[in-house]
């Protein structure tokens, strides 16, 4: 509890490491250590997709640890060299064996132990799912000098608002980008979020100043979402999609339709996005939920009828994440609805493009595809190589206010399954973000790829999860990413070679229906 008006005071931003401060990180004056990564367990899928992660995401570990990093067991394999080990323990020996010799404590949770002294970090979990749990606090772990730390939960609202503060000053890329000073927007919210206990309210206003959707405060059982698109103001909620197969469908609803029963001004002023993505992301807000939960939906129709139907959050707004067929052009078309890393999802790409490999031309539709695994996209991405390609950099932050140094965003051709070299389009609208931008950044430019429609959402992400209570969680982004011309992506999306009146259609789906413009792009090869 919180008496009186007495509220904590923040000390910002941070100075640079150098003469004040120095560098906390562990490795920081290594010239290079070895990453020693898990290699079997009965969840070995799972296991080879979260490594493949990490080496195609070793800027971000490479910022973390402060020296260059080689994904190799050092030679004589001894603790004497500087190492990160990565866990499930139960699925790497040389982290078991590392816990005798240094008598590292297991607390049976996810953690993270550091010997600054030999140089070693361990990250580590009971299973994989918990060491990506681990993941997250890697920077709390590095910046608090701590041996030892694990996930806790701060006690109460003036600890949750100082964990917030902290976390935020040490992770988020954008404060210059977006001309932010953090001081001043935590000092103009302090008193609101402590004298409301910290209300997941209080946390949403707060962070829709950083206008960003990846950096948002949410139920952490929020874990599905409604097939519906909704393009949504301070004023009211349209329907930009309504799926034939979908209940609301079946009830009668249709784009265009106005949501009823809805406080749209409250969702406006919590919901966290860029200026241009505003409106669809708090679309994508309202459309949010628990899996399982019903919900009754009631819409007024142009003509004045008002439909309902109740409907359960399913876990994935579409029942099928990929379609493909021969549009009467004989363009092929690919429509990409999320990103999964499953067996199943990586063969469906693979027959897709086996099958329309009999076409002269195609399109790859990516309207509303908000993200998903990164590691499918890029390998989705490398299909559409034709020789080695630098596609932009990354900057990830460094915890002390700066960003790190630029790092080069590479691409090989796919080695496996089939590839693309004809002539091909990528359909976006302000709803494609964050994977869906890894999946096409770098493309553009290549002399058999457009992108058409208009610009991508602008979310570069790779953002860190912070428990604050035991079920609200706030994620922050930690990166910035960049074309191969150095444009930023964040905020402003991957531009398009040729524009098309997509905004149209997610205002007015009514008058605009979406396949008008697919209709539009596949003209003119």
């Amino acid at each position: 509890a919180v008496t009186g008006d007495r509220v904590p005071e923040f000390s910002m931003p941070l100075p640079r490491w150098g003469i004040e401060r120095p560098d906390p990180r562990p490795l920081a004056r290594r010239e290079h250590a070895f990453v020693i990564t898990p290699t079997a367990a009965a969840d070995r899928d799972a296991i080879a997709c979260f490594v493949a992660l990490l080496e195609r995401e070793q800027a971000e570990l490479v910022t973390e640890l402060g020296c260059a990093l080689a994904f190799t067991s050092p030679p004589g394999d001894s603790p004497a060299v500087a190492q990160c080990l990565i866990g499930p323990a139960s699925a790497n020996r040389p982290l078991q064996k590392l816990r005798i010799e240094l008598d590292v404590p297991d607390p049976g949770e996810p953690h993270i132990w550091i010997d600054r002294t030999r140089g070693i970090v361990v990250i580590d979990g009971p299973d994989i799912e918990a060491v990506g749990v681990a993941f997250q606090f890697l920077r709390t772990a590095i910046h608090s000098g701590e041996r030892l730390t694990t996930g806790a939960l701060p006690r109460h609202a003036v600890a949750i608002a100082t964990t917030i503060a902290r976390e935020v000053e040490i992770t988020y890329p954008a404060f210059a980008l977006r001309s932010i000073d953090w001081s001043a927007t935590m000092a103009r919210h302090l008193r609101r979020i402590v004298h409301s206990g910290a209300s997941l309210s209080s946390l949403q206003h707060l962070f829709v100043e950083l206008e960003d959707a990846h950096t948002w405060v949410r139920y952490s059982a929020m874990n599905g979402h409604w097939p519906y698109r909704v393009w949504a103001d301070q004023s009211s909620a349209r329907l930009v999609s309504v799926p034939t197969w979908s209940a609301g469908w079946d009830a009668g609803a249709r784009p265009g339709d106005i949501l009823m029963d809805l406080d749209t001004r409250d969702w406006w002023s919590r919901s966290s996005a860029t200026p241009r993505t505003k409106p669809v992301m708090t679309g994508y807000r309202i459309m949010s939920g628990t899996i399982g939960n019903e919900r009754t939906f009631r819409v007024r129709r142009s003509h004045s009828d008002i439909v309902s139907w109740t409907e359960a959050c399913p876990a994935r707004p579409w029942p099928e994440p990929i379609s493909w067929t021969v549009l009467p052009s004989r363009t092929g078309y690919l429509e990409i609805r999320g990103w999964l890393s499953t067996p199943d999802w990586g063969a469906a790409i693979e027959a897709a493009l086996k099958e329309l490999a009999r076409c002269p031309q195609l399109i790859v539709d990516l309207r509303g595809n908000v993200g998903g695994n990164l590691v499918a996209a890029q390998a989705f991405r490398d299909r559409f190589l034709t020789g080695r390609t630098v596609l932009g950099a990354i900057r990830f932050s460094r915890g002390d206010g700066a960003l790190g140094d630029p790092s080069p965003l590479i691409g090989e051709p796919a080695t496996d399954g089939p590839r693309w070299s004809r002539p091909v389009r990528f359909l976006t609208d302000r709803e494609s973000y964050s994977a869906t931008e890894d999946a096409i950044l770098g493309l553009q430019g290549l002399p058999h790829v457009e992108i058409v429609g208009e610009p991508s959402g602008g979310g570069s992400g790779r953002p860190r999860t912070i428990p604050l209570t035991a079920g609200i969680s706030a994620t922050i982004s930690s990166a910035l990413t960049y074309d191969r011309h150095g444009r930023c992506i964040e905020g402003a999306g991957i531009p398009v070679d040729r524009a098309l009146p997509v905004h149209t259609s997610l205002t007015r789906p009514d008058l605009v229906p979406a396949s008008a413009i697919l209709s539009t792009a596949d003209t003119g090869w």
